[in-house]
């Protein structure tokens, strides 16, 4: 049995304890002599054990791993600091009939009037963003969404019209302006067949270049359970490379991820991040995300949950997945699709045909809030985990 204390990727302590003896059917404790670390402000502590054969077997070699589990060590620690903003340039604001335009000292975000969205987002003379931020409540069906005939969940998605949400635009209110922050305040619906969604997503923007985004969601009650409660963004082609802390390296559900541990500096490109399953389907999805990054290896955007968020990354829209039929329909396009979700519905039931699924793993009409940063940042390793260790002041 090997083990290892590690935080922030990096390992703290390990050793191997090389005589277990114990005889099938029976239990045994093991002491494992690590020391409690010192802790510091944000940062996590896991214990990792792995069991492997001491000796080749006639089905795998020595060191083949049978088993492994992980433990977040329970210790106090300090509270994290607020960001210290005060070596930045004061914000400057400009208004008109069409846009909010929030300036700092090395960043230009600009929302639209029109969409209700970030309509560009400049960080150091590179372009991060194609599209900004919209409210998103649809998954490319998986088969087992697609059990059951008329009683799927795919046919009631669809028949509620959650594939071809329309948007209606209530409201972009700039209702708070100091040199530090601005807040741009945006109401709407999104209207299905059966009933509609309201959003209220609140936009603070520091002069940092942080942007806060805090989401207020109500689902009508005629609609169905949901696929997903989130929203999505597109990024130019060249931030294609991926990194995230959560579970991984593979993809992981709600219902599927104990076999993932909670790791840093998982990685990839955007292309590597896609399952090719045999039937195009919702897949790639990365839960239990503390957060996630995407650069061109000189700078990037960083998203940074107030909560533990899932987050899936491809370059091919929702449309064109769920519309496939065969993986060779899936089309990569010269855009990146961020998906930062809040809650990802389950992808097993019992069965698929009727379809059973447990309630506690359903999406159901109601009252959803939850809340992340974007953060745009150079592709420094020091400088993302030293973001993450920080919050904004109020």
């Amino acid at each position: 049995m090997t083990w290892e204390i590690v935080s922030d990727g990096e390992k703290l302590e390990n050793g191997i304890i090389e005589e277990l003896n114990i005889n099938p059917n029976e239990y045994k404790t093991v002491k494992i002599p690590y020391n409690y670390p010192k802790p510091e402000a944000g940062t996590e502590y896991w214990m990792n054990i792995s069991f492997c054969l001491k000796n080749t077997e006639s089905w795998a070699e020595k060191g083949h791993e049978v088993a492994w589990d992980q433990f977040r060590i329970d210790i106090k620690i300090p509270k994290i600091p607020s960001l210290d903003l005060s070596k930045y340039s004061d914000l400057t604001v400009d208004e008109s009939d069409e846009t909010v335009s929030v300036t700092g000292e090395n960043f230009k975000i600009v929302f639209s009037k029109e969409s209700g969205a970030i309509s560009s987002f400049g960080f150091k003379g590179k372009t991060l963003l194609q599209q900004g931020l919209v409210p998103n409540f649809w998954r490319a069906p998986t088969d087992n969404d697609c059990g059951g005939n008329d009683r799927s969940f795919a046919h009631r998605w669809v028949k509620a019209g959650l594939d071809n949400l329309k948007k209606e635009l209530k409201s972009v209110i700039v209702n708070k302006k100091t040199s530090d922050m601005v807040q741009v305040n945006i109401l709407l619906n999104m209207i299905a067949k059966s009933d509609n969604i309201s959003i209220k997503t609140c936009y603070s923007v520091y002069k940092d270049g942080t942007v806060l985004v805090d989401n207020t969601i109500d689902v009508g009650k005629k609609l169905p359970p949901l696929p997903k409660v989130g929203m999505q963004m597109m990024l130019p082609d060249e931030f294609d490379h991926f990194t995230w802390y959560g579970r991984g390296p593979h993809e992981s559900y709600w219902d599927r991820k104990s076999g993932a541990p909670v790791g840093v500096w998982y990685s990839g490109t955007v292309t590597e991040q896609y399952v090719p399953y045999i039937m195009p389907q919702e897949n790639g999805n990365k839960s239990d995300v503390r957060w996630a990054y995407l650069t061109d290896n000189n700078v990037g955007l960083m998203v940074i949950g107030s909560e533990l968020l899932n987050v899936s990354v491809h370059k091919y829209s929702f449309e064109n997945l769920t519309q496939a039929k065969h993986t060779y329909e899936v089309k990569e396009e010269n855009k990146v699709y961020i998906n930062i979700d809040h809650k990802v519905m389950r992808l097993d039931g019992d069965e698929s045909w009727n379809p059973r699924t447990h309630e506690e793993y359903l999406l159901y009409p109601g009252n959803y809030k939850y809340c992340f940063q974007l953060h745009p940042i150079e592709n420094n390793r020091a400088e993302i985990v030293k973001r993450s260790k920080k919050i904004l002041p109020k």
